[in-house]
């Protein structure tokens, strides 16, 4: 148990359940959050979400995401006397919202600007997903569920489509 780290979670799902109920449109909330954002009581497994929730595209980008800098932040730190810092990486990269968190690590000076990137990104991603979530279910109506007969399967189609 690392007090850094577990705090870190604690704001983060203070600040999506936030932004789920703030920004998100109600008619969406519902569509994509039935089992909302708290993160905490689901890392103690007080509570566990169903699997296909937690795999939701709104869901699980943000999820990685957490689990990338919780990582990050519970593999990276240093004991500076009052309290923990974090060490700056010499570089980083990253694959979707892996880059989301290459980016957040890459810019952060402090814990405060972590924390700061991190709730802005995190944002991001959410409505990100439920974007994108939301343009799949219109296409998948269209060209029917996904392939795996080989070729190009209809969830490349549905993103080519979009553009």
């Amino acid at each position: 148990k690392d007090p850094g780290v577990e705090q870190f979670i604690c704001k983060m799902a203070d600040c999506l359940e936030k932004e789920i109920h703030s920004n998100v449109q109600p008619k969406d909330q519902t569509a994509f959050f039935e089992h909302g954002f708290d993160v905490r009581a689901w890392a103690v497994r007080t509570v566990t979400p169903p699997l296909d929730y937690l795999n939701s595209l709104p869901v699980t980008l943000v999820l990685t995401f957490l689990i990338q800098l919780a990582t990050f932040r519970f593999c990276n730190r240093r004991p500076n006397g009052e309290g923990e810092d974090l060490v700056p990486p010499q570089a980083s990269l990253g694959h979707s919202q892996g880059m989301a968190a290459a980016i957040v690590v890459g810019l952060f000076t402090g814990v405060p600007s972590f924390d700061m990137y991190a709730r802005s990104f995190a944002a991001l991603l959410l409505h990100f997903g439920v974007e994108v979530a939301k343009i799949m279910a219109e296409r998948m109506e269209e060209l029917g569920p996904p392939s795996s007969s080989g070729g190009v399967s209809s969830f490349f189609l549905v993103i080519l489509k979009v553009s």
